[in-house]
Parts: C-alpha cells; sequence; structure tokens
C-alpha cells in the first residue's frame, strides 16, 4: 500500500488538483510524506499520521489522504480513518494527474464499506421525568451530542466509552462502557426530575422543637413522594417493555428482543429503587409528624435540605 505515495513523492503533481500547489509546497510535501514512510514501516503510526497531516495541508493529494487513513486505522481511531478514506474516495482529479492518484482513490472506495461495517455504533437514551429538562446535557466522552444526534447510532471508536448526563450543569450519570468492532449498542438512561441545588453546609430551615421535627416530616414527604412519582413514570415504561417481550418470546427470547429486555430490566430497577425511596420518605414524615404533636421540649434543631441531582435529602441535629 505504501507504494502508492510514489506517484507524489517522485512525479509532480498534475495541475488538474484542484487546489494549485507551489514548487516549494510540493517539494516540503514529498519530504515529509518520505518522513512518514519511515515510520509507518517502523509501525510509528502517530508520528506518520501527524507528518501526513502536514503534507496534505501543502499538497491535497489523494495518496496522502490514503496515507493517513492507513495511520489512522493501524491506531484504532476508526471514526477518523473513515472521514480520511471518504476525503480519498471523493478527490476530483483530471485525466492527467499520476497513476498513483487514480489507484489511490480507487483503493480508498474499496476500503470504505469495509471499514463501515468494523465501526462500533451506540444510541443512548435518556429517560425517566428529568430526560426532558431544557438544560439536559449528554456527553460521549468529551463530545457534545446535539440534539438531533441523541436516539440515534452514534459512530465511536472500539475501547472504552465514557458517557454522562448533565442536568443544570449537574452530572447524574456517569458511566463507561467497553465497545468491541461492529458493536451495535442501545444504551439505557433513567434520571429523576432535578431540583435546584441548595449547598449541604448552608441550612436554609432553622427552627426550635416541634417546629424543626414539623418541617422536617414535610420536607421527608416530599422525598417519599418524588421517589414514588418516579417509581411510578419508570413502572410504566417497565410495564410497556413487558408486553413488547410478551408478544416476542416464548420459551426463550430471540436476538432481536434484546433492546427490549435491556430496558425492561432497567426501568424494573429503577421502579424498584424509586418505591423503595419513595416508601422510607413516606414513612420518616410520618413519625416526624406525629412525634412533632407530642411533648413540646425546648431543643435546638438545624435542617438542611439538600440534592445533588440524583436525591434529595435532609440533614440536621436536633
Amino acid at each position: 500500500m505504501f507504494a502508492l505515495v510514489i506517484g507524489l513523492v517522485l512525479g509532480r503533481a498534475s495541475p488538474a488538483l484542484a487546489v494549485e500547489v507551489e514548487e516549494g509546497a510540493r517539494t516540503k510535501a514529498r519530504s515529509l510524506a518520505q518522513e512518514a514512510l519511515g515510520h509507518m514501516h517502523a509501525e510509528e503510526w502517530q508520528q506518520a499520521q501527524t507528518l501526513l497531516a502536514e503534507a496534505y495541508a501543502l499538497m491535497p493529494a489523494p495518496t496522502l489522504a490514503l496515507l493517513e487513513a492507513r495511520a489512522f486505522e493501524r491506531m484504532g481511531r476508526l471514526v477518523e480513518a473513515q472521514s480520511w478514506y471518504q476525503r480519498a474516495s471523493e478527490a476530483e482529479l483530471g485525466a492527467d494527474v499520476p497513476e498513483a492518484f487514480n489507484a489511490a482513490r480507487e483503493e480508498a472506495t474499496r476500503e470504505l464499506p469495509l471499514l463501515d461495517a468494523r465501526i462500533p455504533r451506540l444510541t443512548l437514551l435518556v429517560q425517566g421525568p428529568g430526560a426532558t429538562d431544557p438544560t439536559l446535557e449528554l456527553y460521549l466522552g468529551a463530545r457534545l451530542l446535539t440534539a438531533s444526534e441523541r436516539s440515534k447510532p452514534v459512530l465511536v471508536d472500539p475501547g472504552e466509552q465514557r458517557i454522562r448526563v448533565l442536568v443544570a450543569k449537574q452530572v447524574l450519570v456517569s458511566t463507561s462502557l467497553a465497545v468491541v468492532e461492529g458493536d451495535q449498542k442501545t444504551v439505557y438512561m433513567g434520571i429523576s426530575a432535578v431540583l435546584p441545588p441548595v449547598q449541604p453546609k448552608a441550612p436554609v430551615v432553622r427552627n426550635r422543637g416541634e417546629d424543626a421535627r414539623r418541617t422536617a416530616g414535610w420536607v421527608a414527604f416530599g422525598v417519599g413522594g418524588a421517589g414514588l412519582g418516579f417509581g411510578a413514570a419508570t413502572g410504566i415504561m417497565m410495564l410497556d417493555a413487558q408486553g413488547k417481550l410478551e408478544d416476542q418470546c416464548g420459551i426463550a427470547c430471540p436476538a432481536s428482543a434484546s433492546d427490549d429486555l435491556a430496558r425492561f430490566r432497567a426501568t424494573r430497577t429503577l421502579s424498584s429503587v424509586g418505591y423503595g425511596v419513595g416508601l422510607v420518605g413516606v414513612a420518616v414524615g410520618v413519625y416526624l409528624l406525629l412525634s412533632a404533636d407530642e411533648k413540646k421540649v425546648s431543643v435546638s434543631a438545624d435542617v438542611g435540605v439538600w440534592s445533588n441531582g440524583h436525591v434529595l435529602g435532609v440533614q440536621g441535629a436536633f
């Protein structure tokens, strides 16, 4: 494959290239390409890619684009390799170009569908009461996905992929997923509604005796209600997924039902957690409200309400 660059290194650029290249730039590009070839033979792909990028900026020949695609491919950066194969395959050439240029364009055209089948694809689905929050941000690695990219397959490189969901700049989900060549995965992320953040160290309620207990009781009721609401919402999603599985599965589920099965399991877990938090919150609220009406005692109490995006809580000393 490296022989394709000979048309650039030893020959002269055709005037049919879309960008006119001065002789000085052409000479520099040849020198960079020759140096890059040495690194490629030594399997030093990063050094080769850096030199090829500089050479292509001086002389946008399809031979250089093809070689840079090869370097990205060997580094496992398949998405970038695809873009460079695409660039080489779409090069506009005239009738009098070196044969190596035509050969590079044809080879890139053959390689594109083969590489495309190897590139993993991830579909990220955010569910739950907070999924429609206008401040929601979905990150795949360092890349912020646009609204149009959410819920659609996104091309990624093989390896560890980090996924983060933020609402109001708070990280609600942070997880990593290992992907291999050819993977096509759907990732479900359930999030609850987010309350405005309150610093834990700054109490928002300062009261005494039974008033502090009563305030804390109502706050606990609020936590319980939010938990029960989240459990109900995710429970509806679970039942929807269960219905689809019942239509598809007999003794065993076919491979085509894998996404529905994953969604059923995820929403079942989230619903159980929501109901559990809700019941505990209601129980604590009942206890605090009832105890507030018992014998009044004069004791100081600091009560603070806090939220980290996942959990709403009460902290204090009674």
